[in-house]
């Protein structure tokens, strides 16, 4: 029984090993991650510290760090100009009476009835309409800018001979006879 005892016992030394390299590769694996952690921790610390050290000493960074602060104030100033631009493309229209949201388009408050006053753009209509949608087409418009309809040359052409007059504040078709546009309230110049 020499022999089967030799390999029991190098058996239960090899399974031993292997279960201590077990242990050894999970011990590794978790302080590895714990330094990971760790180092994560130092830099948040190193930038509060800079942030700080920034915001009190501007000058001083200004004089050792050139290069960084100029940086610096560069990504500032294109973080600021991409928050304009969002500002401009989100703008959510509110009630000047009662505050609340106004849906798109509203010419009047849902919750409180107010009119709605809209910027006066400098628009001048050609007093040709969209042929798809019907909407006052601006001068010399290739778009609708209403429904995106192109504005075909022989729609153009067509529209020039058959002119509509259109109201020079919102563009609504003014109807014969009507001294004020129907739509927005504007005097109908003759």
């Amino acid at each position: 029984m020499g022999f089967f005892d030799n390999v029991k016992s190098s058996l239960t030394e090899t399974s031993q090993d292997l279960t201590q390299k077990a242990k050894d590769t999970t011990e590794i694996f978790r302080l590895t991650n714990l330094n990971k952690t760790k180092e994560k921790e130092i830099e948040k610390v190193i930038y509060q510290i800079g942030l700080k050290f920034y915001s009190e000493q501007q000058e001083e960074c200004m004089e050792k760090f050139p290069e960084l602060t100029m940086q610096l104030k560069t990504l500032q100033e294109e973080i600021a100009a991409n928050k304009e631009m969002i500002e401009k493309l989100s703008v959510e229209e509110v009630c000047t009476n009662c505050g609340k949201k106004l849906n798109p388009g509203s010419k009047f408050c849902i919750y409180c009835g107010t009119p709605v006053e809209k910027e006066k753009k400098d628009v001048s209509y050609s007093g040709k309409v969209c042929s798809a949608c019907g909407a006052p087409l601006e001068e010399d418009a290739m778009f609708c800018t209403n429904c995106g309809t192109k504005v075909s040359e022989e729609v153009r052409v067509e529209e020039e001979e058959s002119v509509k007059k259109v109201c020079k504040n919102c563009g609504a078709e003014l109807e014969d006879g009507n001294r004020f546009c129907m739509n927005c309230g504007t005097p109908i110049e003759d």
